[in-house]
């Protein structure tokens, strides 16, 4: 009897967890979505052999997806020849945002989508893309949109608090840009500093090798802040302490606050700057929120340039929240 009750246990939760349950659920799901969107494009291919929108869910913001299009129909004005694209280019961003996304390779697009789709299409408009700096230009766009609703209506305080850390990305398929990650069994990884502020907003990034120091990468991001950044607090972790970089910092109004080894020898700390250290942990939660788009969690990206376009596409959606 016990036997019995074991086995039809295992067989409900087997039922619950396989792919034929997970099916039925989408079916269900997607029947009303699919009603609605009854000319779409984006056909994806489930196990089952059901053709679902499952890319509905992973659909490009329109403001960014806007913006794209109209840099990239300026750039086709100012050069008409080429060959024109094969499908709506919509349909072409709302693929690049699935592989950020989901991670999927490009080659297994060709699973996941209708046969009309080739993944060497959609990986070849991305590369244009990124030849042509698109993302950065969208990203620097919506930047200054951000600037000014925060001068105008949030307004600022005279002091401003940003943050500043770094993270590793193992690499998996880089080719450039990668160095020893002696925190990771000293594999090739990648490091990536950002500044974000108190909204979890990334204003600046770097993205370096994974064996140079913090406290080297400091100026090279901070060179990269907007002019309306002085007069900010700079808070970072003990990796970034450097007091040659502090007193060059503080001439440009910018005040570089860390915390203290057990080795110095000063290791005094005023208590308003203790304060402050504790709001550091807004830098950490950015980085979940990031690795959350699992293109991002590994670099998969052979090319420097295809992996850090990738990273501005998701500092993007981060920035159409205001």
């Amino acid at each position: 009897m016990r036997s019995q009750i074991i086995f039809v246990v295992s067989g409900i939760l087997y039922f619950l967890f396989s792919n034929t349950f997970l099916t039925v659920c989408l079916d269900i799901s997607f029947s009303s979505l699919n009603s609605n969107f009854p000319n779409s494009n984006n056909l994806f291919l489930f196990p089952s052999g059901l053709l679902k929108n499952y890319s509905l869910l992973f659909y490009m913001n329109s403001l960014i997806k806007n913006q794209i299009i109209k840099f990239y129909n300026k750039y086709r004005s100012i050069q008409p020849s080429g060959r024109h694209l094969k499908f709506n280019i919509s349909s072409y961003l709302d693929s690049i945002h699935y592989v950020l996304k989901t991670g999927i390779s490009w080659r297994n697009l060709n699973l996941l989508q209708n046969s009309t789709y080739h993944y060497t299409t959609i990986f070849k408009f991305y590369q244009k893309l990124c030849s042509l700096n698109i993302f950065q230009k969208v990203y620097y766009r919506l930047l200054h949109k951000y600037r000014n609703i925060k001068l105008k209506l949030l307004g600022i305080h005279e002091y401003e608090h940003l943050y500043i850390d770094s993270t590793m990305i193992k690499n998996v398929n880089g080719k450039d840009v990668t160095g020893r990650n002696h925190y990771d069994r000293c594999l090739l990884a990648t490091k990536l500093n950002v500044i974000i502020d108190s909204n979890m907003i990334p204003l600046a990034h770097v993205t370096v090798r994974a064996n140079i120091n913090d406290s080297i990468l400091t100026e090279s991001t901070v060179a990269k802040l907007h002019k309306n950044n002085i007069n900010s607090y700079l808070i970072a972790d003990k990796g970034y302490i450097n007091r040659h970089v502090k007193t060059r910092l503080k001439k440009k109004r910018i005040h570089l606050i860390y915390g203290c080894k057990r080795s110095q020898k000063n290791r005094y700390i005023s208590s308003n700057h203790k304060n402050l250290l504790k709001e550091r942990i807004i830098i950490e939660h950015f980085f979940a929120l990031i690795k959350s788009y699992k293109r991002l969690r590994q670099r998969f990206d052979s090319s420097y340039i295809s992996f850090n376009n990738f990273i501005i596409l998701c500092f993007c959606n981060f920035l159409i929240r205001f």
